[in-house]
Parts: structure tokens; sequence; C-alpha cells
């Protein structure tokens, strides 16, 4: 059945006209430099929304990673709030220090005016990237 497939493919006019021509789209490849050192640059995001759980009615995970070491802190949320999402990284700063730079997603918790502000007040450098 596969060689009829095949067979059909190459005679068939529009399939050749329609067919990709095996060429892979892709951006060029960047760059990107690794911390030197630990809880330089930290990377954030939102998992969920997940089944509620326990009586706080948790659905979301904020993962926090930093990018030499690669430790990883998980603060389950209720919600996705720039609130939630600030007293977290607060959480994160009183344990391990401040970062330089914060990387992550464009999601409305991590642009608001409480985030900015608060990367801001810590002298954190906010970086974005487009998903």
């Amino acid at each position: 059945m596969r060689s009829d497939i095949e067979s059909h493919e190459k005679q068939c006019k529009s399939c050749k006209e329609n067919k990709a021509l095996g060429k892979i789209n892709r951006s060029s490849m960047q760059i990107t430099s690794t911390s030197t050192e630990s809880c330089q640059r930290i990377s954030l995001d939102i998992v969920g929304p997940l089944p509620e759980a326990g009586p706080e009615k948790l659905r979301f995970i904020l993962t926090i990673q930093d990018d030499l070491t690669k430790f990883s802190c998980a603060y389950p949320i209720r919600s996705t709030t720039a609130e939630e999402t600030s007293e977290c990284l607060l959480h994160y700063i009183s344990i391990f220090g401040t970062p330089k730079m914060i990387f992550t997603d464009q999601g409305t918790n991590f642009i608001s005016d409480l985030f900015r502000k608060t990367c801001e007040f810590l002298k954190i450098k906010n970086l974005w990237y487009l998903p």
C-alpha cells in the first residue's frame, strides 16, 4: 500500500505542486550566555490550570529555575495573578538572594505593572521571550 501511495504522489500533478520541498523553515540559532554564578539569572513559568488540589483549591504551579545550576523550585498557587507571582518571587529571593535577570514569557502576570515595579525596585532586569 505504501508503494502505491508513493507512486501516485510521484505521478500526481497537484501532489507535486503542493508538496513541501523538504526544507524546514527554522530561525537562525542564537548563542545565549550561561550564567557564571548561581542565582544570576532565573527563569519563571506557570504550569496549569491543573485539577484543584487541597482545601486552598490550588490550580497552578509557578516554577522558578536557576540558569547555571538548573535548581528548580515549585510554588503551588491559586491563580496566575501578579500579586501571587510577585509574592512567590519575593519568597524565593528571601532564601536564595536577588538575581540580576529574570527570564519569563509574556504572560499577563509577568508584564503587569506590579511585577515590573517589583523587578525595578529590586534592580532585576526582566527579559521576555515569545513562546
